[in-house]
């Protein structure tokens, strides 16, 4: 999953909300350098993308780009996913999508001076650039997957898959809606059983 759906399935707690942006940034193993809450959320982060990347609606989905996307066809999808999440928010929060981007950059600037630099610098462009709102618009989604490409360390045709992407919209919609609210559930029941052990800690 991307930005949108992790902030989201963190749940209310803002240093949750704070771990599920951070568990794009923060690698290898967690040793007490963060707060509990910030920690519990970069678990949570870390539960849901390998949720989504065993789940057979995922790997079905790889299925529809070429050999030459395959290799990539995780990211459009999660990319995908979050335009689809934006554009059918009503049906999963109850709040606006522009209160709710408000709300989680004013907790994640809250949190600066506990926020690693490389993760910082994207909550500026969230600022600056509204990227959570961009994400309603399929047009912005070719735009967003060739900037993501245009990151890697090497040029690859990840540049290029906007029109893929929007060849296979219905179909990818379509698993979106079969998909999505089984990660809500998985998520809510992992934030349960994480809750559970910090008060066993």
């Amino acid at each position: 999953m991307n930005f949108l759906a992790h902030l989201l399935l963190s749940g209310d707690k803002p240093d949750w909300i704070v771990g599920g942006l951070l568990g794009d940034f923060v690698k290898g193993p967690l040793k007490g350098q963060y707060s509990t809450g910030i920690e519990a959320g970069i678990r949570l982060h870390r539960k849901i993308d390998l949720f989504t990347d065993q789940h057979p609606h995922i790997k079905h989905c790889q299925t529809f780009f070429g050999p030459e996307l395959r290799r990539f066809s995780g990211i459009i999808v999660d990319i995908g996913f979050d335009h689809f999440l934006a554009k059918h928010w009503h049906r999963f929060d109850d709040r606006e999508l522009t209160k709710f981007n408000s709300e989680v950059l004013t907790i994640l600037n809250q949190y600066g001076p506990q926020i690693p630099s490389n993760a910082s610098l994207f909550i500026d462009r969230m600022t600056s650039h509204d990227i959570l709102l961009r994400y309603r618009d399929a047009e912005a989604i070719p735009q967003i997957l060739k900037r993501t490409g245009q990151r890697l360390s090497r040029p690859t045709p990840l540049i290029e898959s906007g029109e893929h992407f929007l060849q296979q919209y219905s179909r990818l919609e379509t698993v979106f809606f079969e998909f999505f609210p089984e990660l809500v559930a998985f998520a809510l029941k992992q934030r349960g059983v994480l809750i559970g052990d910090q008060r066993e800690d």
